[in-house]
């Protein structure tokens, strides 16, 4: 079907319609512009050339409105959030913004941190999820459920509970492909910075100490003649073994 302009609408169409000649299309066809929307048919019509063709237009059927659509979902958004976040007015001081945080803030940070141990790598960090797959291939038994890491080179690696975190620190070290990563028990004031590592905390098993010494004052004696006492691990604190005594020192 061929349409050369200028085109002429058939007599009895109804409705405002333009027809716009695109030239640099391939179609034979026009375009047709509406200011509403409406299904439109073309129907070729007898093949002779000199007839006009019919275009027949349907009535527009009302179109389901939008309005509100993206309000909607930035409020089912909002609804879906759980924090209650409120402005605190800073402390503006020399033209300087100070906010002071309460202790009591701190101390109701998230359960799940008080769950975590925080390793890095002695030498650069490596990728996420080979460190999330070799830590879930040795600990997801001892109840590893969740690894998180910054982009500084720590790693956070949540556990079910106190024991199961505890449990883990002192089976060390551990080694991942083959290179250490220092673990320590996750704190408060923990820093999100790798700080340089001039040394490296170690368990240290302390043999033949006295019974009077089973303490922690002769711990701390014992353990200070080669650095600084961090923790001993459970059996330590328990007393539960004299054999030796299992301390990690800095």
């Amino acid at each position: 079907m061929m349409i050369s302009p200028p085109c002429f609408i058939k007599e009895g169409f109804h409705g405002c319609c333009s027809i716009c000649w695109n030239r640099g299309a391939r179609s034979t066809l026009p375009f047709l512009s509406q200011p509403h929307p409406a299904n439109v048919l073309v129907n070729s019509g007898p093949s002779d050339p000199k007839s006009t063709p019919a275009i027949n237009v349907e009535q527009p059927t009302k179109p389901q409105s939008n309005t509100g659509n993206w309000a909607n979902l930035l409020k089912d958004g909002v609804k879906a959030k759980k924090l209650e976040l409120q402005y605190l007015e800073p402390e503006i001081r020399d033209g300087k913004t100070i906010v002071r945080i309460p202790s009591e803030v701190i101390e109701q940070a998230d359960p799940r941190w008080n769950e975590c141990l925080v390793g890095n790598f002695v030498e650069q960090k490596r990728h996420f999820h080979a460190v999330n797959n070799i830590a879930y291939k040795i600990w997801e038994s001892e109840g590893l459920v969740e690894v998180l890491s910054h982009e500084n080179g720590l790693y956070f690696f949540r556990f079910c509970s106190h024991a199961a975190r505890r449990a883990v620190l002192e089976a060390g070290p551990w080694l991942f492909a083959g290179r250490p990563i220092i673990l320590q028990l996750w704190h408060p004031k923990q820093p999100l910075t790798k700080e340089p590592q001039r040394k490296i905390p170690l368990w240290v098993k302390f043999y033949n100490v006295p019974l009077s010494l089973l303490s922690p004052a002769g711990f701390s004696y014992v353990a200070s003649t080669i650095g600084r006492p961090l923790h001993a691990d459970s059996l330590t604190e328990e007393i539960k073994i004299i054999t030796f005594a299992k301390i990690c020192v800095g």
